[in-house]
């Protein structure tokens, strides 16, 4: 493949972490340099072969699979294949088989052939999966893999940029599937491209759904159709490819198993208008588009459909990876690549294959080691073939930087032209090479935790062991009073947690110091906020501390770290620090009030805060008036303010104005025209008053209790005629009445 299959319609924006050192600017393949038919090197003895073994289970309920799967691991055995079917493939040694049978729904196991029509496993998947152990276990595998095998076209330039997808449109095909796309495995690059890495390790368990594609004539004619031999072969050559990748793995100490699943052409998802051999590899988005509209996802391109699918596969056969294979089929007869002249290609690091049925001049029973040969791009492995005027690697550079093993096998004259050896990713070798371990996550690295005392980590401080050039998220956990300070080692720096990269053997420690201390202390009536005590905080923060004084107490100021008299206080923790509220009595403001009066605040005993404005009124009693103020104010000044900036004492002074002596009569006046009754009243001041600058007296008449205004009469005067007082009895008031208008007592006269 070219750079060309990337750019397509510009639906791809071009990973910028991947370097892809291996894809140079060397001629494309033409249609038609195929059909050179070379015997494939099978001196390496097809090792997987040996041991094979079927196990047979009582139920295919997917739980139960799984189930019965890790029991046989951990007793010893390997997995290669399983399905949410009767049967699982692997290797079971014979010793410990008589102890697995009838345990955890295992109902048999064999290394011999076995009669498929006899089982109690009669569904398409079982069925699949014993015929292909058939095949293993009487020699047909090795046979082929021995005598019916040629070499076409180099698998050259076969792997494609990984590509970004929108985060939006899988995140609503997996939502439309009531499933959450899995932020552990949600890849975001430095110029931010995002990614799913379904297919970042192969270790563990990893489904694999093989698609074959079918047209339904009404778009393209469809000019082939799937025989059900060729589907089975399809199979059956996929199974001995899984196979060969578990077998490997079990060589290098990792365990690999494949949750195999198939779309039968016979399907109705997979049906859709287009013949694919009719089209360039460009227009395999038409094919996998539908296939994933007609699955129930059709948001975004393919990348997005195909993604989320694998999204949904993983979740639903609940292993640890997933990818799709799409299988067009081209028998005899039919062109043998696409239009553009290629066959087989796959997305480095995932979501999917492209195969054909026959490839380029690779024969048929080829097909598992081209399978084999495209999972492994999957995994992130590079191609390692160079062939002047095809291309291939360029140089022993990583062809990818999200895991950027040097890729030290590749046969370019630049890098290793004569010291390469047989790998699948070089020549479909039956071998792998160190660096292709690497690549696809079989090299592991230690990691060794530490803490300091006050704290731990998470991981627990220890020894583990990480796939290279994985990410490890390490987080510090101080102790209560502790707090994180840094990282040494082989990580430095604050950030918490901290992502460490697995590029080789690692030890790092996490630093921790006690918290800075806050003493917090009083004095006599009054608390605080937080109250008084030790208290730690982590460095840097700040703290507000509150002081809060008694009834009748004020706060005076902060001593000791913090010198101040604001309330509340701010501390900053950068180091230990005490502080301590202090507190004293409020000033006592004390009222005191004369007979004939009150005040307000009434008498009694106050406390305010220092500085406050108390304004102090004196009340005369009736017919009282207010004379002075004694002790700490002075003055006749009312109300009174006095500033509490200490204890204070006010005394209010009154004085009873005092009833006139009164006397009265009535005189008839008579003269030669009419006559009138005048009442006469006179009066004398009351002794008793001097001093209390009377400046008037007020006369009044009074209907029982209530007076009515008569006459004003200056101070100096001490008597009044009341002209036409008429022949009936009147009661007059006459009251003394002061400079300040208060007036006396009444001297009550009736004058009948």
């Amino acid at each position: 493949m070219t750079l060309q299959k990337f750019c397509r319609r510009g639906r791809i924006i071009l990973a910028a972490f991947v370097i892809l050192a291996f894809i140079s600017a060397v001629p494309v393949f033409s249609q038609g340099q195929g059909g050179k038919r070379q015997l494939v090197d099978t001196s390496l003895p097809l090792e997987w072969t040996r041991g094979y073994t079927l196990i047979l289970l009582d139920e295919k309920d997917l739980h139960a699979v799984n189930d019965a799967k890790e029991y046989i691991e951990e007793s010893g055995g390997s997995i290669a294949i399983y399905s949410n079917a009767k049967a699982m493939l692997g290797w079971v040694p014979r010793t410990i088989a008589p102890f697995l049978v009838g345990k955890h729904g295992i109902t048999s196991i064999h290394y011999e052939q076995v009669d498929a029509d006899a089982l109690n496993a009669q569904d398409e998947i079982s069925l699949s999966l014993v015929n292909f152990f058939n095949s293993v276990v009487t020699g047909e595998v090795e046979r082929q893999y021995h005598s019916l095998r040629w070499q076409g076209d180099p698998l050259v330039n076969d792997v494609l940029e990984h590509p970004f997808v929108n985060p939006a449109e899988v995140t609503k095909n997996l939502e439309d599937k009531h499933i959450a796309w899995d932020a552990e495995l949600v890849r975001t690059t430095a110029n931010g491209g995002v990614f799913s890495g379904y297919s970042d390790s192969m270790k563990g368990t990893i489904a694999c759904c093989l698609f074959f594609v079918e047209s339904d004539g009404t778009i393209d004619s469809n000019r082939y159709t799937w025989t059900t031999s060729a589907r089975d072969h399809v199979i059956n050559q996929c199974l001995s490819g899984a196979s060969w990748w578990a077998s490997q793995g079990s060589s290098n100490g990792v365990s690999v198993s494949f949750y195999i699943y198939y779309y039968s052409p016979d399907s109705s998802a997979m049906k859709q208008g287009y013949e694919p051999i009719l089209h360039s590899t460009w227009d395999d988005y038409l094919w996998i588009n539908a296939i994933m509209a007609n699955l129930g996802f059709s948001s975004g391109s393919e990348f997005e459909r195909v993604t989320s699918f694998n999204g949904w596969l993983k979740s639903w056969a609940g292993t640890n990876w997933a990818y799709s294979c799409f299988f067009a089929y081209n028998p005899s007869g039919a062109p043998s690549t696409f239009t553009d002249g290629y066959f087989a290609y796959a997305y480095l690091g995932g979501p999917y294959i492209q195969m054909l049925y026959r490839n380029d001049g690779w024969s048929i029973y080829d097909i598992w080691s081209i399978f084999a040969h495209e999972t492994g791009h999957i995994f992130w492995a590079c191609d390692e073939y160079y062939q002047a005027g095809y291309g291939g690697c360029t140089s022993c550079a990583p062809c990818s930087s999200y895991r950027p093993v040097t890729n030290g096998n590749c046969e370019h004259p630049s890098c290793n032209p004569s010291g390469s050896v047989p790998c699948m990713m070089r020549h479909n070798s039956n071998a792998l090479c160190s660096y292709t371990k690497v690549q696809v996550g079989w090299q592991t690295q230690i990691l060794t935790i530490q803490s300091s005392s006050g704290g731990t980590t998470s991981p627990t401080p220890g020894s583990y062991t990480y796939d290279y050039y994985s990410s490890v998220s390490v987080k510090a956990n101080p102790d209560v009073n502790y707090e994180f300070s840094n990282w040494s080692g082989d990580a430095s720096g604050t950030s918490n947690p901290i992502t460490i990269l697995m590029d080789r053997d690692k030890t790092i420690k996490a630093n921790f110091r006690l918290k800075p201390k806050l003493t917090i202390q009083t004095t006599l009536n009054g608390t605080t906020n937080p109250s008084p005590g030790v208290y730690y905080y982590a460095t840097g923060t700040q703290v507000q501390v509150t002081a809060i004084p008694n009834t009748y107490y004020e706060f005076v100021n902060w001593s000791g770290s913090i010198s101040s008299t604001q309330n509340p206080v701010t501390v900053t923790m950068d180091s230990d620090k005490t502080v301590k509220a202090n507190f004293r009595l409020k000033p006592k403001l004390t009222i005191q009030a004369g007979t004939h009066g009150t005040t307000n605040p009434s008498p009694g005993v106050y406390y305010y805060a220092t500085g406050t404005l108390v304004q102090v009124s004196a009340i005369p009693d009736t017919y009282c008036i207010f004379i002075m103020w004694s002790e700490s104010a002075t003055g006749s000044a009312n109300p009174v303010s006095l500033t509490m900036e200490s204890d204070k004492s006010v005394y209010a002074h009154f004085r009873y104005i005092y009833a006139p002596s009164a006397t009265g009569r009535k005189v008839l006046n008579r003269t030669f025209s009419q006559a009138e009754y005048i009442n006469i009243l006179s009066w004398e001041a009351n002794p008793s008053n001097d001093g209390l600058d009377i400046t008037k007296y007020r006369i009044y008449t009074m209907s029982g209790d209530t007076p009515t205004l008569l006459v004003d009469l200056a101070g100096d005067q001490i008597e009044y005629y009341h002209r036409k007082a008429g022949q009936a009895s009147i009661q007059y008031a006459i009251r003394a009445v002061t400079r300040s208008g208060r007036e006396g007592a009444p001297a009550l006269v009736t004058v009948q």
